[in-house]
């Protein structure tokens, strides 16, 4: 009888130890704001012209010969979203509008045109259906379409298309958005933005560990530094097309923003990141390339941090990308083996009072 004991004993022993030894999955929410990679708009009344390149996007939909017909583009790098989209929302900051419009984003499954060289005779075609319409009445405002299922839709094309159209026939009246390109920095904040919130893996396996990793090969480099508030650094690297780039962080007291940008352009950021930081990204722009790392700050001031860690550069290697969002919360794994224990104790209690 006691050897039957021990043998369920030590069965018990067993399973919580495998149980203890398997990494704890869970997941985090992130939040991605995307700025459009490319954005245009296509004019009825000019076919052949091209209008890339301009501060504004110009939307109409007019039965006046004058105005016509302006159909804006929009397209997206999702290169760096990995896992289950749980919401993603376009947003457009109006520059000026003649008269309310109700405004559709349609989905465009066409991602091989060029900002400088689409019009309105070569354009790509749309969905009729619009995904989603927002009624857009005043200048100088913030409107937002949600697109969460074509985003996840599209993840593994790793760019999406959109397509603003005016739904509500006018005489002569249009809208005009900010676009991507502008001539001042101060203007740069009202480019058109992609919002996706999304979960990762978490796991209990801590990844940044300096004594495992591989900190003097040549495509690694150190990141390090203090920054008081609103202090921030930035490391200068060149990406090429299928690149995979690998940012390990140790952020010490506080939170920080993290961004990525490429030929000038933010492709990429990460606001309120926390203790540790680690993220494979599949980049497909070549070019220069900027990664930086700012202490937002505080009202009233903050205390100075410390981020530490580094960054790898692996050449051809973005088929390997994934996400890993590394924790040392393992508490979910010693609650489970100890509440299995003492269960199973309780049952051998019993059985030897029978």
């Amino acid at each position: 009888m006691r050897w039957k004991y021990s043998r369920l004993l030590i069965l018990v022993i067993f399973c919580s130890f495998i149980l203890y030894i398997t990494p704890v999955r869970g997941t985090v929410l992130v939040t991605e704001e995307l700025i459009a990679e490319a954005d245009s708009d296509v004019d009825s009344t000019s076919i052949t012209a091209n209008t890339g390149g301009k501060s504004y996007i110009e939307v109409s939909n007019s039965e006046n010969s004058f105005q016509g017909i302006h159909i804006g583009y929009l397209r997206f790098d999702l290169s760096t979203i990995f896992g289950s989209v749980i919401s993603a929302t376009l947003e457009l900051y109006t520059s000026y509008v003649s008269e309310t419009h109700n405004i559709g984003i349609h989905a465009c499954s066409d991602n091989s045109w060029d900002e400088l060289t689409i019009n309105y005779e070569n354009r790509p075609f749309y969905d009729p259906v619009a995904l989603n319409t927002t009624l857009v009445a005043s200048d100088s405002t913030w409107y937002s379409w949600t697109v969460t299922d074509s985003i996840q839709n599209a993840l593994n094309d790793g760019k999406i298309s959109f397509s603003v159209v005016s739904e509500d026939l006018h005489d002569t009246a249009w809208i005009r958005f900010e676009s991507r390109d502008q001539q001042y920095s101060w203007k740069e904040e009202y480019r058109p933005v992609l919002k996706i919130v999304y979960s990762e893996t978490e796991t209990a396996e801590t990844s940044i560990n300096s004594e495992t990793s591989d900190i003097t090969s040549p495509s690694t480099f150190e990141i390090s530094g203090e920054l008081e508030d609103l202090e921030f650094i930035e490391y200068d690297f060149s990406l090429t097309t299928k690149d995979l780039l690998e940012i390990y962080l140790k952020i010490s007291t506080s939170s920080v923003d993290i961004e990525i940008s490429a030929n000038d352009q933010r492709s990429a950021s990460w606001h309120d990141v926390s203790d540790r930081f680690q993220k494979k990204i599949a980049t497909t722009v070549s070019g220069p390339h900027t990664l930086r790392i700012e202490n937002p700050g505080v009202v009233g001031g903050g205390d100075k941090l410390s981020v530490e860690g580094y960054y790898i550069i692996k050449l051809g290697e973005a088929n390997q990308a994934q996400v890993l969002i590394s924790s040392e919360n393992v508490s979910w794994s010693i609650t489970s083996v100890v509440i299995i224990g003492l269960v199973c104790v309780n049952i051998i209690k019993r059985r030897k009072q029978k």
